[in-house]
């Protein structure tokens, strides 16, 4: 009986850990777009760019344009910025995913606003096991003339979070939370590619 036991919370530590170990490489999945900023190719950097359709695939559909490197458009980040490993924001339609590569070990509080800094202390506290490593961070929405829908996911590497959750666990409420990635999207011109 002693075995069967034993062999049972075997198996349960090995599913438990096979979980942890799916869950931490889902969050610290950096996205296929993603290349080291020192061999990334010169090319148009924070201007949306009109992204042809894949040859041949004959798709007759809305328009794709993206942005690459849209944090150096953002002034307040200036002292962030070194954290920022790249950035990109891809409109098609009415979707958008905009999101950057940070390492979040090289964020310095110190640096920071105190507004941001507040932020930052809460999202570490929030996700504690990425504060040394690059993570992608992004949000994905239908946004409208007013900014982020209701319906605006946070995406941690390759798992997604609805604003009420990301808003709970930061200690914002889900209209501030909303209200600061708005002011960051415009800042970024997300809502006009191709002009």
């Amino acid at each position: 009986m002693l075995k069967k036991i034993l062999l049972v919370l075997a198996l349960l530590l090995l599913a438990a850990g096979g979980v942890v170990f799916y869950l931490w490489n889902q969050a610290t999945a950096l996205p296929e777009w993603y290349e080291d900023p020192s061999s990334a190719p010169a090319g148009a950097d924070q201007t949306w760019v009109l992204v042809p359709d894949a040859e041949g695939s004959g798709e007759q559909g809305p328009k794709t344009y993206e942005m690459r490197g849209f944090h150096k458009n953002i002034g307040g980040m200036a002292k962030a910025r070194k954290a920022v490993k790249a950035s990109r924001a891809r409109r098609r339609g009415d979707q958008l995913e905009a999101g950057m590569v940070v390492d979040m070990g090289e964020l310095d509080n110190a640096e920071l606003s105190q507004s941001d800094n507040d932020f930052l202390t809460r999202a570490r506290k929030a996700f504690p096991a990425l504060s040394d490593r690059d993570v992608y961070i992004g949000v994905e929405d239908r946004p409208g003339k007013d900014g982020l829908s209701s319906a605006a996911k946070l995406r941690v590497g390759d798992l997604t979070y609805p604003l009420s959750d990301v808003a709970t666990k930061l200690g914002l409420s889900e209209p501030e939370l909303r209200r600061q990635l708005n002011r960051e999207l415009a800042k970024m011109n997300a809502n006009q590619p191709g002009s």
